[in-house]
C-alpha cells in the first residue's frame, strides 16, 4: 500500500464510525469501528500506533455497551486497556468506569467494585471529580446489589454532591435505590430530573435506566397515567434500538401499577411478554423479577394452582443468581409463599412466610414488602381466630404503608384493618384514596378493573 493508505483508512472508517454512533446506529458503527482496527494493521507498530488501538477499541466498547452487549463491551475496554500507556491516568480511568458498567450488568458485582475502586482511585491522582461520582455511583450499585440501602443511598448523595459524573450513574439509579427503600418522593424528584436529561441524550443506556424509574417513582407515588405514558416512551425507544435486556426489564417494571390498581389482567399480559422477552437473550434478572411478580399476581387472583412449576422455576433460577439481589429476591419469594398459602387456605404456612418476609424487608428498609406481609400476616391470624394480633399487625400495617406514599398499598392496608377494626375516619379516609386512584387511571379498562376489584367492592359497600 501506498505511504499513507493506512492512515487515510483508519481515520475514514472511524470517522464513519462516529458518525454512525452519533445517529445511534450503533452495530453500524461497531462494524466501521473493527474496519478502522483492521487497517490499524497496516501501520507499524509503536506508540502511536497503541495510542489509536486504545481509543477504537473504547469506541467500540461504547458502541457495545450501547446496545446492551456487556460481554462484548467487556472484551472490548479488556483490549483497550492492553495497549494503553500507564502514564495515562484519565484515559485509564474512564475505561476502568466503562469496565465496571460492564461488569455490574454481567451480574459479576466483585469485578464492578474493583473497577470502580480503581477509576476513583485514579481520579483522585488526577483531580478528576466527574470521574469520581460516576466511580462512587458504581460502588453504590455494587451496596444496592447486596442488600445495604442506606450505604447505597449515602454512596448516591455523595457523587451527587461531586458533581455531574461522565455518564451521570448516581442520577439514573439513585431513584431506584430510594424507590426500593420506600423513599418515594425523594426518588421521584430524582427520578424527574433524569429523565428529562433523557430526553436529549444520545446514551441508550441512560435513556432506558432514566425513564424505567421514572415510570416506576410515578407509579409508586400514584400518579398512573404519567408513568404509563413512561414506560411506552422506554417501549418505543427500545424497540426501535433493540435494546433487549434493559426493555424486557422495563416492560416487567411497568406491571407493577398494574398489579397496585387490581388490575392483574393487565399486569399478566406485561409479565408475559417481558418474560419472553428476557428468556430470548437468557437475562437472568428479569426472568426471576418477572415470575415473582407473576406468582403474586396469581395469588392474588385466587389461582393458587397455576404457580407451581413457574415457583420451582423461578425459586431454582434466583438460587442460581447469586450475588444480583439475592436478598430482594428471597423476601419477595417469602410474601408469594405466603400469598400462594394463603389463597389455598393454608393459614399457618401463610403466617410463618409473611411474618419472615416481613421481617427481612424490616432489616433491609425494604418499606413496601414489610407492609404487605403484615398485611398477609393480619389476614392469616384473623382466620385463624387470632383476632387481637390481627389487628396489630393490621394496624403496624397501616402505619408502614403511609410512610411509602404509595395510595394504593395504603388502601390495601386500611381495607384489612376495616375489616378488623374500623372506624369511620378510617372508612372516610379508605373511600378519598379509592377516587384519588381511580382518577388516575390512565384508560377505561383500568377503571374498571380497579371498580370491580375486591377491594374497591368492600369499601364500596361501607
Amino acid at each position: 500500500a501506498p505511504a499513507g493508505a493506512a492512515d487515510k483508512a483508519v481515520d475514514y472508517a472511524a470517522r464513519a464510525g462516529d458518525r454512525a454512533a452519533d445517529a445511534l446506529a450503533l452495530e453500524e458503527a461497531a462494524r466501521l469501528y473493527d474496519m478502522a482496527l483492521q487497517a490499524l494493521e497496516f501501520k507499524p507498530a509503536g506508540p502511536e500506533a497503541d495510542l489509536r488501538r486504545t481509543d477504537l477499541h473504547a469506541r467500540r466498547a461504547r458502541a457495545f455497551g450501547g446496545m446492551a452487549q456487556w460481554a462484548l463491551q467487556k472484551q472490548e475496554v479488556e483490549l483497550a486497556l492492553r495497549y494503553l500507556d500507564e502514564r495515562h491516568l484519565d484515559r485509564r480511568a474512564e475505561l476502568k468506569l466503562e469496565l465496571a458498567e460492564a461488569c455490574f450488568f454481567l451480574l459479576d458485582i466483585p469485578s464492578c467494585d474493583q473497577a470502580a475502586t480503581e477509576a476513583l482511585h485514579l481520579s483522585e491522582l488526577g483531580n478528576r471529580s466527574d470521574i469520581a461520582a460516576d466511580a462512587i455511583a458504581w460502588l453504590a450499585r455494587g451496596r444496592q446489589a447486596n442488600g445495604d440501602l442506606s450505604a447505597a443511598i449515602e454512596l448516591e448523595r455523595t457523587a451527587i454532591a461531586r458533581g455531574e459524573g461522565l455518564k451521570r450513574i448516581s442520577l439514573m439509579f439513585a431513584s431506584l435505590t430510594l424507590y426500593l427503600a420506600g423513599e418515594s418522593i425523594e426518588a421521584l424528584e430524582h427520578a424527574a430530573k433524569a429523565a428529562a436529561i433523557a430526553e436529549s441524550s444520545r446514551d441508550t443506556g441512560f435513556v432506558m435506566y432514566s425513564l424505567t424509574h421514572y415510570g416506576l417513582s410515578l407509579g409508586a407515588v400514584g400518579r398512573y397515567a404519567e408513568a404509563a405514558k413512561a414506560f411506552e416512551q422506554v417501549r418505543q425507544f427500545g424497540r426501535k434500538y433493540g435494546l433487549v435486556p434493559p426493555l424486557a426489564r422495563a416492560i416487567a417494571m411497568a406491571a407493577g401499577f398494574h398489579v397496585s390498581a387490581f388490575d392483574f389482567e393487565g399486569a399478566e399480559v406485561l409479565q408475559t411478554e417481558a418474560r419472553e422477552l428476557a428468556a430470548s437473550v437468557g437475562f437472568a434478572p428479569t426472568l426471576v423479577s418477572a415470575g415473582i411478580d407473576m406468582l403474586l399476581t396469581y395469588a392474588r387472583r385466587h389461582e393458587p394452582g397455576r404457580a407451581e412449576t413457574l415457583l420451582r422455576t423461578t425459586t431454582a433460577l434466583a438460587a442460581n443468581t447469586p450475588g444480583w439481589h439475592d436478598w430482594l429476591w428471597r423476601l419477595r419469594l417469602a410474601q408469594t409463599r405466603a400469598e400462594l398459602a394463603l389463597a389455598r387456605g393454608d393459614m399457618d404456612l401463610a403466617l410463618a412466610e409473611a411474618r419472615e418476609g416481613s421481617l427481612q424487608s424490616r432489616a433491609r428498609r425494604r418499606t413496601k414488602y414489610e407492609a404487605l406481609g403484615l398485611i398477609t400476616s393480619a389476614t392469616a391470624l384473623h382466620r385463624l381466630g387470632r383476632t387481637r394480633e390481627a389487628i396489630a399487625d393490621a394496624r403496624h400495617a397501616v402505619a408502614v404503608a403511609r410512610r411509602t406514599s404509595d395510595p394504593a398499598l395504603l388502601l390495601q392496608a386500611i381495607d384489612t384493618l376495616l375489616a378488623l377494626d374500623g372506624d369511620d375516619p378510617l372508612a372516610a379516609e379508605a373511600r378519598v384514596l379509592n377516587g384519588r386512584i381511580l382518577a388516575a387511571l390512565p384508560d377505561a379498562t383500568m377503571r374498571r378493573r380497579f371498580t370491580e376489584s375486591e377491594v374497591v367492592q368492600r369499601i364500596l359497600r361501607l
